[in-house]
């Protein structure tokens, strides 16, 4: 267990950024940056878990959920080559 006020941002914040850098582009899709709140995602530059998913807030209904995982974040998980969740 990590607790709070340890660093544990600023280190994934540096891993994040020689990731990117490995794959010599700062905004290549491979490497997705994701939290479980979007306070914490936004702490590490990246996303909601269920945003990258194509979940979003889930308030559509099963046929437009369906939908979008079938066609945007179908193509946004074949590219990922390194997925980061921050379980703050």
């Amino acid at each position: 267990m990590i607790f709070s006020g340890t660093g544990k941002s600023v280190l994934l914040r540096r891993i994040i950024r020689s990731l990117k850098a490995f794959h010599n582009d700062p905004f290549d899709p491979t490497v997705a940056i994701t939290a479980s709140t979007g306070i914490a995602a936004l702490n590490i530059g990246g996303r909601t878990l269920h945003s990258f998913a194509g979940i979003g807030l889930g308030k559509e209904s099963a046929e437009r959920l369906c939908k979008n995982l079938r066609s945007f974040a179908r193509q946004r998980w074949k590219t990922t080559r390194v997925l980061i969740v921050d379980e703050s």
